[in-house]
């Protein structure tokens, strides 16, 4: 009996608290550095940069340097699992593969105030961080495109 209560209680837990806690992350946003011309990308687009298949701007020839939140952070696995379309042990297995091949994962920065600082500082930066995030004049917001 006292089994069957753990058991409906850890149930109860599980179907409200969760949804409960992703009712209350909230959305991210995608900053490139301040001085980057472009307005919005696809969520295609943001795959290929973040996946390594895109590496230098269009307009500018610029490289690159997308930035990841670390695998815990609930902004990562949101972005992952939206722009990548991959689940986080399925973005591990892909880079697993991709390291082989000799491609490198995305820089990780554990503090989104640490994030929007590098994206300031480098001209190619792109990252992803939770909406509500205080942003520097030295980073701006793109859409994200249908």
């Amino acid at each position: 009996m006292n089994n069957r209560i753990i058991v409906v209680w850890f149930i109860m837990f599980w179907v409200f608290g969760v949804s409960s806690l992703r009712a209350n992350e909230g959305g991210y946003i995608v900053i490139v550095n301040a001085e980057n011309a472009i307005e919005g990308l696809s969520k295609e687009e943001l795959s290929k940069i973040f996946l390594k298949d895109k590496l230098k701007w269009d307009a500018t020839g610029t490289k690159m340097f997308p930035i990841d939140l670390p695998v815990s952070n609930l902004m990562r696995r949101r972005f992952t699992k939206e722009v990548l379309g991959k689940e986080m042990q399925q973005i591990g297995a892909y880079w697993n593969k991709a390291r082989a091949a000799g491609k490198k994962k995305p820089k990780v920065i554990k503090e989104e105030s640490a994030v929007i600082l590098k994206v300031g500082v480098f001209k190619g930066a792109i990252a992803y961080v939770k909406e509500d995030t205080s942003l520097s004049t030295q980073v701006k917001t793109i859409n994200i495109l249908p």
